[in-house]
């Protein structure tokens, strides 16, 4: 059994494909939002390629990795392999095993699958492209990296509302229900799909979504988890894989659920400046986000599943599976970022612009890559040649 490590790999291998990454997505969303529709398939195929390979290549890229490398490898037939696996990713792992292909190609297929989902997610607002793509390395990359049925589960996600953006219903309901087919935990991001698509509940009062939003940062306390821990441990589901869940939920549901305390690591402590400028870049999100998707109703969906996700990562901390349900809808929170900058005319003041700019910058530039340049990630830097 290999053991993921953070000192796996080669740190400047890993940051020449980072890099070169990085790289690409963003000429990617330049040509996407500066090209005629029919060009915009040239960068959607570079971006797919390049992200499938160099995420598929990855190895050992996090603690969930190696028993899905095993799901796909032995057909649930290892020790570490998934425990009662939903029915599509039984059938999905069950065809795969049958065409004897190793193991990496299953996650360049996922990887691809993944980033071909969530350029569509630009078809009808290509300008966003430009800052959506590298942003969703920068801000979501690693996680992607380690949940990976998770993320295969999300990519239906992405793709359902593609189809709604479409008016291509049938096919947005079939997307939506491979999600928990794939992954029993999508039915709440599913849930929420239905809900902001069925009801159409309107975008009013920005003040009222920086409000919450405040709220959960500055006077949330992660103690307030232990009442819905207590009520989550009284639950009876039966004898399954899932069960764990609430039996110890005293544990997933409160800060002893802290990533910090899952990984065994130190937890890092962030200077005043970062602080202040990830709160800035949140309040932009939440006020500045509103108001690009107010207008547009097939938008609405986008900005209730960025602020969600946005709230849950607020109250919830580093709290592991506070985290995983965040990412049930925080992957909009780029798309919305992407939103902010393309569609600044909404906003007349020139100085405030600047502003926004400034703090996108240095929270995700600055902070998100040139500080961290050279650094390993805590799951390392390893490559499939580096097994």
């Amino acid at each position: 059994m290999y053991i993921w490590s953070s000192s796996t790999g080669d740190p400047i291998v890993y940051w020449f494909f980072y890099l070169l990454l990085l790289t690409v997505l963003t000429y990617c969303g330049w040509g996407i939002g500066n090209n005629p529709e029919k060009k915009i398939g040239k960068y959607a195929r570079i971006a797919i390629i390049v992200f499938g390979l160099i995420e598929g290549l990855r190895w050992l890229r996090g603690p969930d990795y190696w028993h899905y490398y095993q799901d796909l490898a032995t057909c649930f037939k290892a020790p570490e392999c998934t425990p009662e696996p939903e029915l599509l990713y039984s059938l999905w792992i069950n065809l795969f095993y049958s065409l004897r292909l190793h193991p990496t190609f299953g996650f360049i297929f996922y990887s691809s699958l993944l980033m071909g989902a969530y350029v569509l997610l630009f078809k009808r607002q290509p300008q966003a492209a430009l800052w959506g793509l590298p942003v969703f390395v920068l801000l979501m990359g690693h996680t992607a990296e380690n949940i990976v049925r998770q993320t295969f589960a999300t990519s239906f996600l992405m793709l359902a509302y593609y189809y709604y953006a479409e008016d291509k219903r049938k096919k947005m309901w079939l997307s939506l229900a491979c999600v928990p087919l794939i992954h029993i935990s999508g039915l709440y991001g599913v849930a929420l799909f239905i809900l902001f698509v069925q009801e159409r509940i309107p975008l009013k009062w920005p003040w009222l979504f920086v409000a919450l939003y405040c709220f959960g940062y500055f006077f949330w306390e992660p103690d307030w988890f232990e009442g819905l821990a207590d009520f989550l441990g009284t639950l009876n589901i039966g004898e399954t894989s899932k069960a764990s869940y609430l039996e110890n939920a005293d544990r997933w549901f409160t800060q002893e659920g802290s990533i910090v305390n899952v990984l065994g690591t130190k937890a890092a402590v962030a200077s005043r400046l970062y602080v202040t400028i990830s709160f800035l870049t949140d309040a932009c999100i939440v006020y500045f986000g509103f108001l690009v998707c107010k207008d547009n109703v097939k938008l609405h969906l986008v900005y209730y599943f960025a602020f969600i996700g946005l709230m849950i990562k607020t109250i919830g901390g580093d709290i592991e599976i506070l985290s995983r349900f965040a990412y049930w809808t925080y992957w909009m929170i780029p798309v919305v970022i992407g939103l902010i900058v393309a569609k600044a005319n909404v906003i007349r003041n020139k100085r405030i612009k600047i502003f926004i700019l400034s703090v996108f910058a240095i929270r995700f530039i600055f902070y998100g890559l040139i500080r961290i340049i050279g650094t390993a990630p805590y799951a390392g830097c390893g490559f499939i040649w580096d097994k």
